[in-house]
């Protein structure tokens, strides 16, 4: 905090704008007593702090905000009951994606002819890959054409590959590891797989839709909110998890219904629409 207050004074900026936890804290309390700028703090997440501490110091530190920015109306909600006690301005702005990373090409082997069915994510509790391993295990015999691709790195990693080799899946679930291309993967990819407890509004899900491939999502991915019309919701359940991934893997029809609207919502949440709506919001908080 005090070398950030420092780099402040003399960078003297108009705007400070703080994403998420550690930036959050050290932006507000580093720039407490100097006033010749605006801060934008900008919420990610819909996780609700559970140390007491920490909640009453985010209301405290809604004080020495100008602009609360929100990336769901669901992180709106949280960010009005948690964080906003002083009333200050709130807006709410979907995440974007740069449509430029699709047109990068890599080295990606994946078997042909096989269905992916792609989960992407720090492999820890809150993404419940678990319960799509377990949802995968009751597909599988039925379709053995299906792989299941979990991307990404973090504590449970050992529990769920012990978890697959335990239900005999160790040669269908390929854990990909943490990677640079997921772009890529999601366009050889058959479908989005995203059981989170919370979230914010994933850009996985954005790419997916980009891309045309349906999502199975829980009712606590704030996405749903611009992408019902291309997923399923569906409860943390593996037997109803499993149940619309036979959905998606048999009728075909109603597959490309939901490719065709996915890539129809994407359109609207580019980076170049986004960057058009930040610097909005900046001249507004200028003015």
């Amino acid at each position: 905090a005090y070398r950030l207050r420092n780099f402040i004074r003399n960078y003297q900026p108009n705007i400070v704008h703080s994403m998420q936890f550690s930036g959050d804290y050290f932006t507000r309390m580093a720039s407490i007593g100097l006033r010749s700028f605006k801060i934008i703090t900008h919420i990610h997440n819909i996780k609700r702090e559970t140390r007491v501490e920490r909640r009453m110091f985010n209301k405290l530190l809604s004080y020495r905000t100008d602009v609360f920015l929100s990336v769901s109306k669901e992180v709106f909600e949280v960010v009005e009951k948690e964080h906003n006690v002083a009333g200050k301005p709130h807006y709410d702005l979907y995440n974007a994606i740069n449509v430029e990373k699709f047109k990068e090409e890599g080295n990606l082997k994946l078997e042909d002819g096989a269905k992916y069915i792609t989960c992407v994510g720090r492999l820890v509790k809150q993404k419940n890959f678990d319960v799509a391993i377990k949802a995968f295990s009751l597909t599988e015999k039925k379709h053995h054409d299906t792989r299941l691709l979990i991307v990404g790195e973090g504590k449970e990693k050992e529990k769920l590959q012990s978890l697959a080799k335990r239900l005999g899946l160790s040669e269908k679930i390929i854990f990909m590891g943490y990677r640079r291309d997921v772009p890529m993967i999601l366009k050889n990819s058959y479908l989005l797989l995203m059981p989170s407890s919370y979230e914010g509004f994933p850009i996985t899900h954005l790419e997916a839709m980009h891309t045309g491939i349906p999502a199975i999502i829980s009712p606590y991915v704030p996405s749903r909110e611009v992408a019902s019309e291309c997923s399923l919701i569906v409860p943390i359940d593996p037997q109803k998890i499993a149940d619309a991934l036979k959905k998606l893997l048999t009728d075909k029809a109603f597959y490309e219904k939901l490719s065709c609207k996915a890539k129809e919502i994407s359109k609207e949440f580019t980076i170049e629409n986004y960057v058009d709506k930040l610097l909005n919001l900046y001249e507004g908080v200028l003015s």
